[in-house]
Parts: structure tokens; C-alpha cells; sequence
């Protein structure tokens, strides 16, 4: 499972279309908005990641600091 960050809740649809296509080709078809305004794609292989994750930066999105225990986005 991945999952990406989007501070402010701020979207580009660049990268909503780019995840969408990225979960239907390496993904299992899903593509899950979650309360922390993010995203998920399951179901990809390890031997992808590194592919996926060059997509998500290209399309203006990020995974660092999107689950953990970390500092996530502030809701109100």
C-alpha cells in the first residue's frame, strides 16, 4: 500500500488522474481517498514502487510524511 500526502487538502488534478491511471496499472484497481486528505493505492508490488513513487513526484505529489507517526494535516 501506498499513500500519498496532500498538505491543505490541495489536490492538482494532474495528480489525481496520474494516481488514478498509476493504480490501475500497478495497483489492484482502487484508489481510496482517505480522512486525512490523501489517497491509497493497494496492491502494489515492491519491484514497482520505485516507478510509482517517481510518477507521484513528477505529477506534483509526495509520499514523505503520509502515515506514521508523524505530523499529518490539520482538520478542522
Amino acid at each position: 500500500m501506498l499513500r500519498t500526502r496532500s498538505p491543505g487538502g490541495i489536490i492538482p488534478a494532474q495528480l489525481y488522474l496520474a494516481l488514478d491511471d498509476l493504480s490501475e496499472q500497478y495497483g489492484n484497481h482502487t484508489l481510496r481517498a482517505t480522512t486525512r486528505q490523501g489517497f491509497q493505492i493497494h496492491g502494489i508490488l515492491k519491484k514497482n514502487l520505485k516507478t510509482v513513487m517517481a510518477t507521484i513526484v513528477r505529477n506534483l505529489g509526495s509520499t514523505l510524511g503520509a502515515c506514521g507517526d508523524l505530523n499529518r494535516n490539520v482538520m478542522a
